[in-house]
């Protein structure tokens, strides 16, 4: 694997979470975007002996909130995280002791706003709304700064690189038949 075989399979990552998001599987695409995160963040050698949590809040700072203002941490949107893809919730130990609020997703401008201001007239401080096309393109800007990091140090490039080779792979068509006939062949000259 290449760091343009790299970046392609991250910026495929993207193209699910579109996709699962235009047909209305907003859950799905919440679920590949938290585990997207988590992945890009995994391949990072400057986070490699850090906890889940603190590699996840590192690079969200470091690549995916480069240039954004969101109205969010780090460290909610890694709670918020747990919560999908633990629970299927906004819900998360973090939320739960108070430590993070929760996050909420609309789809429009218009939506954002309603949901600030309903917040707002109901002194609701535990919940943050996002547009989620925002966090979307957050990520796929995430992806592009973390690539670039990438080209520019051989050493995070070569850990990147080494671990995604055990993570991410791409089977060009054709490929799994061809090793399936490989081994029928091995067992029958035996």
């Amino acid at each position: 694997m290449d760091l343009n075989t790299l970046e392609k399979l991250l910026r495929d990552s993207v193209t699910g979470i579109k996709l699962c998001s235009e047909a209305g599987l907003v859950n799905s695409a919440l679920v590949l975007l938290y585990s997207g995160i988590d992945t890009a963040s995994s391949l990072d050698l400057a986070y490699d002996k850090q906890s889940v949590r603190l590699r996840y809040t590192q690079w969200c700072d470091a690549h995916m909130f480069k240039g954004t203002s969101f109205d969010f941490t780090s460290l909610e949107l890694y709670a918020t995280r747990c919560g999908v893809i633990h629970e299927s919730s906004v819900e998360s130990d973090l939320s739960r002791e108070g430590k993070a609020r929760r996050i909420i997703y609309a789809e429009s401008d218009i939506e954002v706003d309603t949901l600030r201001e309903m917040n707002r007239l109901a002194r609701i401080t535990d919940y943050v709304a996002v547009k989620f096309e925002d966090l979307i393109k957050a990520y796929e800007s995430g992806l592009v700064e973390f690539i670039k990091s990438l080209r520019g140090n051989e050493e995070r490039s070569r850990f990147a690189l080494n671990k995604a080779n055990m993570c991410l792979r791409e089977h060009p068509k054709g490929e799994m038949e061809s090793l399936l006939e490989w081994g029928k062949s091995l067992l029958r000259n035996r």
